[in-house]
């Protein structure tokens, strides 16, 4: 029969998070998966497969007796018998579990098996089975009438668990079984160590998606340097199951140094929205964020309501720069009747790490118009308010109402490090009874604090930075490392200086740079390969 899985019933029995913390849960914890099994009480012979051969002996068969010897017991069990003094012919009964999730599993089943004519407990050639027929098996025997317990272990690969009892040249007359049990004890190591890395394939391949949605290519020879470098290891079994989280941070940090490199290259500001999981709220769920408080995503926004919380996402391996995040929503503060008691609070927070603004008030955009959607209640003059999330969605994209701008629904934050964490959205600390704040869009805005050309640091690129450079690649020294990376692979060459020429020429000659610098790359036996010098033609 198809089982229950484990991670389904971990998740619904105590809403564990996704990811590291969910696999190491499912690999840990112990589960009863009892209910996988098709009549484990042995009630009949429904969900069993027998099988015997000829010979000695009933039919495998439902018995309706009760017999008990401590805390075992066996009552309307599946049995066979034969008179005593005889044995039974061989014979198996067993049925499969399919769906299980791949771990170690301890199977237990109480059980009679013995000779009536002796009543010993010294019966060879009964085994219960766990998988194989003669794999995770143990050979089972009791005094006439006195069921005993057993325990067995099992690993599962495959998804797949095989459970039952069989006779081999057995010397009992009489066996049977009930109360079968089935437990999820935890992974091998082995297991936890291919979940995890699978966590990490599954993030490299999402990596990977996401870069080549974004276009571009600069910084994509460091990014793909990183994980070649990450496949290697894996390739090699080097992590080890603790390196995991830590190697995943470095994928999402090449990721999203990878999204950022255009960003820093364009020298003005740009819009890296699409460095967030599900900023527009288009999946029906919260995918991408994380929440310690009960939300609501529909009609693509997101809500809170009577509830402090902190939503947000995280971004690793930031480059320096000038981050400002913006949101279309607003706050209420409280039960509609309160907006008729000013001054309102201004409790929700749109944030970037320490940075913070108030979302705006919903009344700052109480609406006149007429024949809107959702439910709306009267506030001032003649105008209304939102009440439901249509209703604030109709606002957002019909009304064009709670629009970010300068002094309210943004935030900005400057980064002076490269590789800085970013943790970014709304959060709340303050509770008013009835108080609602929903939004609908982010956006993040980047503004690089790197001049791309400016190698002598002056804050102006000119034929000044070409010599710097020129001078740094033959002989070496000190310039500004990150402007003079002028392609964003990571290493300062020739490349970097063809491309700072190409650009000057461009903005400075209207022939297409016929006139202005011309560089001349020489590669004789005396100076060697890829050795540069600028000269300067007007």
């Amino acid at each position: 029969m198809t089982a229950l899985t484990v991670c389904g019933l971990l998740v619904a029995s105590t809403n564990v998070q996704a990811g590291m913390n969910n696999t190491q849960a499912a690999a840990d914890e112990s589960v009863d998966m009892t209910a996988s099994i098709n009549n484990p009480t042995c009630s009949s012979m429904d969900g069993w497969t027998a099988t015997r051969d000829a010979g000695n002996g009933t039919d495998w068969q439902f018995m309706g007796t009760t017999y008990t010897n401590g805390s075992s017991s066996v009552s309307l069990f599946i049995e066979r018998w034969t008179p005593w003094g005889s044995t039974l012919s061989d014979g198996m009964v067993s049925q499969t579990i399919t769906g299980l999730d791949d771990g170690i599993y301890k199977v237990e089943v109480d059980v009679i098996a013995t000779q009536q004519n002796t009543n010993g407990d010294n019966e060879t050639g009964v085994i219960v089975f766990a998988n194989a027929d003669t794999d995770n098996s143990v050979e089972v025997s009791t005094y006439n009438g006195l069921p005993e317990h057993y325990s067995l272990q099992a690993i599962v690969s495959g998804g797949t668990l095989t459970i039952g009892m069989k006779t081999s040249s057995t010397s009992a007359n009489w066996i049977g079984m009930d109360n079968w049990t089935l437990t999820y004890t935890g992974q091998t190591d082995a297991q936890k160590k291919a979940a995890a890395y699978q966590l990490l394939t599954d993030e490299i391949s999402a990596s990977e998606t996401r870069v080549a949605a974004s276009g571009g290519s600069n910084g994509q020879t460091a990014y793909q340097n990183v994980l070649d470098d990450i496949r290697s290891q894996m390739e090699a079994g080097s992590y080890s199951i603790d390196d995991i989280t830590e190697v995943i941070t470095e994928v999402k940090k090449a990721t999203n140094q990878r999204l950022m490199a255009d960003a820093v290259a364009a020298q003005g500001q740009t819009d890296v929205t699409h460095l967030l999981i599900n900023a527009d709220f288009a999946s029906t769920a919260s995918e991408g964020w994380t929440m310690d408080a009960w939300g609501a995503t529909s009609y693509a926004c997101h809500e809170f309501w009577n509830t402090n919380f902190n939503f947000y996402q995280t971004l690793v391996g930031m480059p320096e720069g000038t981050y400002t995040l913006t949101t279309q929503g607003y706050y209420r503060s409280g039960f509609n009747e309160a907006l008729q008691n000013p001054p309102l609070a201004l409790n929700a927070k749109l944030f970037i790490n320490d940075s913070e603004t108030s979302i705006m008030s919903i009344v700052d955009d109480a609406s006149a118009a007429t024949g809107k959607a959702g439910r709306w209640v009267d506030y001032q003059n003649g105008t209304q308010t939102p009440d439901n999330m249509e209703a604030a969605a109709y606002a957002f994209n019909n009304l064009d109402l709670y629009q970010p701008n300068e002094s309210r629904n943004t935030v900005s934050l400057e980064v002076t490090n490269d590789g800085e964490t970013l943790t970014i959205g709304v959060r709340k600390s303050e509770l008013i009874a009835g108080d609602w704040v929903i939004f609908n869009q982010f956006h993040l805005l980047y503004t690089p604090n790197v001049i791309l050309g400016d190698v002598n640091g002056d804050k102006t690129v000119n034929v000044e930075d070409v010599i710097a450079l020129v001078n740094y690649i033959t002989n070496g020294g000190n310039i500004n490392q990150k402007n003079a990376d002028i392609n964003g692979d990571g290493t300062i060459s020739i490349e970097d200086l063809n491309t700072l020429v190409e650009a000057i020429n461009s903005a400075n000659s209207s022939d297409g740079g016929e006139a202005g610098i011309a560089i001349i790359r020489q590669g004789d036996e005396e100076e060697g390969p890829g050795v540069a010098e600028s000269k300067i033609r007007f």
